[in-house]
């Protein structure tokens, strides 16, 4: 199930020039009670589209696997990829 970002409101932004992407809402005593209760020092928030065509923020508790870690390393230590 999404943990909402409560307190955080996107909105896709209207009149505004093109470098302009996004505006957000806060509601500060409700998205400070919500940080409070997320574990971690950052947190790291999704913007996504729904079905509706509105946008909304989510968590993202996305974790890495013990293989999508391996393959990081692996990656890392190829030298193949090297330009001499």
């Amino acid at each position: 199930m999404a943990n909402f970002a409560e307190g955080l409101r996107p909105i896709a932004p209207h009149n505004a020039p093109d470098y302009i992407k996004m505006k957000l809402l806060i509601d500060k005593a409700q998205f400070i009670e919500w940080l409070q209760n997320q574990q971690g020092i950052q947190v790291s928030v999704d913007v996504k589209l729904s079905k509706n065509g509105n946008l909304y923020a989510v968590l993202d508790d996305w974790k890495p696997t013990t293989e999508s870690k391996e393959k990081n390393v692996a990656k890392k230590s190829e030298p193949n990829d090297l330009p001499f």
